[in-house]
C-alpha cells in the first residue's frame, strides 16, 4: 500500500496523470527528446516550490527553450550560458521582489559558446535540472540542432 501511495504522490508531484505520461501541465510534454519546457517556466517553478521543481526536472531529459542574456565562465572555467528567467526583464537575473529567476546551461565546449549571442533564441537538451543560489541550473546540455 505504501508503494502504491508513494508512487501515486511522485507522480502528482512530476506533474504526471499516471495514464500515459504525456500530461505534464502547462507548456510541457514528453517525448522521446524529454520534458519540452521553457527556461522561464522552468525558473518560475523553482521560484514557487524547489522541492516541487526538482521532482519534475531533476535526472530526467530536458528539451529546454529561452533567450541567452549572457554566456560567461563558470568556477570550473568553462562556459555557462544564463536564460531569460520568469520576470526577468531587466537583464538582472532577479524578479521584482528580488528572486533571483536565472536558468544556467552547463555542458557545452568553449567553441559551441563562442558561437552563441545574446539575444539569441535557442533550445538545449539537458539531463537534469537543480537548483543553486543563482536560480535553475541544467547539466550534461547540448544545443538542440
Amino acid at each position: 500500500m505504501r508503494r502504491i501511495v508513494g508512487a501515486a504522490v511522485f507522480l502528482l508531484l512530476a506533474g504526471c496523470d499516471g495514464a500515459n505520461g504525456a500530461d505534464l501541465g502547462a507548456g510541457r510534454s514528453a517525448d522521446t527528446r524529454g520534458l519540452k519546457v521553457s527556461a522561464a517556466e522552468m525558473s518560475k517553478a523553482f521560484l514557487v516550490n524547489t522541492t516541487r521543481a526538482k521532482a519534475a526536472y531533476g535526472g530526467h531529459k530536458l528539451e529546454v527553450s529561452g533567450e541567452i542574456k549572457g554566456i560567461d565562465f563558470g568556477l570550473t572555467h568553462r562556459p555557462v550560458i544564463k536564460l531569460r528567467g520568469f520576470g526577468d526583464t531587466m537583464d538582472l537575473g532577479v524578479t521584482e521582489d528580488g528572486k533571483v529567476s536565472d536558468v544556467s546551461i552547463n555542458g557545452l565546449s568553449d567553441d559551441e559558446a563562442a558561437k552563441l549571442s545574446k539575444g539569441q533564441a535557442l533550445t538545449f537538451l539537458c539531463r537534469g535540472a537543480d537548483e543553486v543560489a543563482s536560480g535553475a541550473q541544467l547539466s550534461d546540455c547540448r544545443i538542440k540542432a
